[in-house]
């Protein structure tokens, strides 16, 4: 986990140079043409927006959540093969809530999962 927040400052770094480079550049061109102004700004919050996406998805964790955990159960329970990290990685939703399509199963599973993380961490303690 250290190494993915050196490597998102280090990236935030030079992105927010960038960013101060095209601010000079653009200002002076667009100052005084609102439309021109509100383009460039809606232009560059898509991209950034993009980019921020890219990122968190491009992110491969092998531990679980609560997210993680029900993605791998219902893969189980469809295929009965566990699901690989990069796999989980593609299924699993960015935005929080939408993570599992079976409702159902995902109340179910948020009154099992501290057990299972239980045995998981700890093998030896029987719940």
């Amino acid at each position: 986990m250290a190494d993915v927040s050196a490597k998102d400052g280090n990236q935030e770094t030079l992105v927010n140079l960038t960013a101060l480079l095209f601010g000079l550049i653009i200002t002076p061109l667009v100052a005084g043409n609102m439309l021109l102004t509100w383009i460039f700004f809606v232009c560059f919050t898509g991209l950034h927006l993009f980019a921020n996406y890219k990122a968190v998805k491009s992110v491969v964790m092998s531990t679980l959540n609560k997210s993680r955990f029900q993605i791998l159960v219902n893969h189980y329970l469809k295929t009965g093969e566990i699901g690989s990290p990069d796999y989980v990685n593609q299924q699993e939703s960015v935005f929080v809530g939408m993570c599992c399509k079976y409702k159902y199963l995902a109340e179910a599973l948020d009154h099992v999962y501290p057990f299972i993380c239980l045995i998981i961490i700890c093998p030896s303690i029987q719940p």
